[in-house]
């Protein structure tokens, strides 16, 4: 082989390698994306007013300043803008969409009762940068109770993109406050809470008989006449009036109790009760209703003196009732429907320290009746 042979070979070799590499370089290379875009999650300021706490501005979105009083339900609601901040598309996909999910963060929290609509968000082809589209994340719960101290309630929601549909060709990532931490302190009521039952603890019921009434004097009873028109019964056939104070004052309170009846007598010679519950207060239930009427014997008279009641411990006083129309005529324009009912009982109790200070104002229960046809 000649010299000039043996160069012209190892420049095609030398050729060739090169075209080896750059075709291996060409088919490593990562396929392009023809979608990428950022969304920015921004969480306002809720319609009751609550603003979002950030510290150190992370990721959470804090609605930390919710604070009720036990026995009431929580109702509010946080707009929530998702917006593109950059996109790029290179126009070869017919058609894209992305999901934004709002969905429970780990741990979920106790608080029951949210929810966001609509959800999913989707953003899809035709949106631009500068396109929002908005969520709201509604608090509707039921009656809440005073459970632990601190925080009683709290719900913890996590802001994610799902996997679009084909991913390797759609790219989308979240920026802002991807994390919503909702957190409610529950406080005692101002004053006593009160209510009306039967001797089952049965609440009184409207009209429709489903709907049980556990404050005020709408609760339904029916009244029982005979042919001489005289109220014989009523049914429910007794009642009782439930009052109920959480001592929150960091000291041992000893209550009086002073109650003002109207429509009604008292059944028994032991007609009044009362019971302290230690906390945790369990709620209202037959359980307690039972353990109350087991407990410390007040009389009948209208009153109740002395009653010690620990720091953060629960009174609950019950007082045994019976209709006053009872062997009576039946008055004149009583109502004889259930919706026109105007028989009311009521009863006031009114709670003073033994020093003499009001706890709250005068709490009023009772029921309506109509006479039975």
């Amino acid at each position: 082989m000649n010299v000039l042979s043996f160069v012209r070979k190892s420049l095609a070799a030398v050729a060739a390698g090169f075209l080896v590499v750059a075709a291996s370089t060409a088919w490593a290379a990562p396929p392009s994306i023809p979608v990428s875009m950022q969304i920015t999650v921004t969480p306002h300021q809720s319609a009751n007013g609550i603003v979002p706490g950030n510290p150190g501005n992370s990721p959470n979105a804090f609605y930390d300043y919710y604070n009720v009083a036990a026995g009431t339900s929580l109702g509010d609601s946080i707009a929530v803008d998702l917006c593109i901040t950059t996109l790029t598309d290179d126009g070869t996909l017919a058609t894209w969409n992305v999901n934004v999910d709002i969905s429970t963060d780990a741990p979920a929290g106790n608080l029951d009762g949210v929810s966001a609509s609509p959800n999913p968000v989707t953003f899809s082809k035709g949106d631009i940068v500068g396109t929002c589209h908005a969520t709201t994340i509604t608090i509707a719960t039921d009656p809440l109770a005073d459970i632990s101290a601190n925080f009683d309630y709290v719900k913890n929601l996590k802001i994610t993109v799902d996997d679009p549909p084909g991913k390797k060709e759609v790219s989308a990532t979240l920026d802002g406050q991807t994390h919503v931490k909702i957190r409610v302190e529950v406080g005692p009521p101002p004053g006593p809470s009160c209510f009306a039952t039967d001797s089952e603890f049965n609440y009184l019921y409207q009209c429709d008989g489903t709907t049980a009434v556990t404050s005020g004097t709408d609760g339904r009873f029916a009244i029982v006449a005979n042919k001489k028109n005289l109220e014989v019964a009523t049914n429910p056939g007794q009642f009782y009036y439930n009052v109920l104070w959480r001592n929150a004052t960091g000291s041992d309170v000893t209550v009086n109790v002073a109650f003002v009846r109207s429509g009604v007598n008292t059944n028994g010679a032991q007609a009044i009760h009362a019971g302290v519950f230690p906390a945790p207060f369990s709620g209202v239930d037959l359980a307690g209703f039972n353990a109350v009427n087991d407990a410390i014997p007040g009389g009948k008279g209208d009153s109740m003196s002395g009653v010690v009641v620990p720091a953060g411990w629960t009174m609950w006083v019950t007082y045994h009732l019976e209709w006053a129309g009872v062997g009576y005529l039946v008055p004149p324009g009583a109502a004889n429907t259930c919706g026109a009912a105007n028989q009311t009982w009521t009863v006031s109790a009114t709670l003073t320290t033994s020093t003499g200070d009001a706890i709250g104002g005068p709490c009023i229960a009772g029921g309506t009746g109509y006479l039975k046809k």
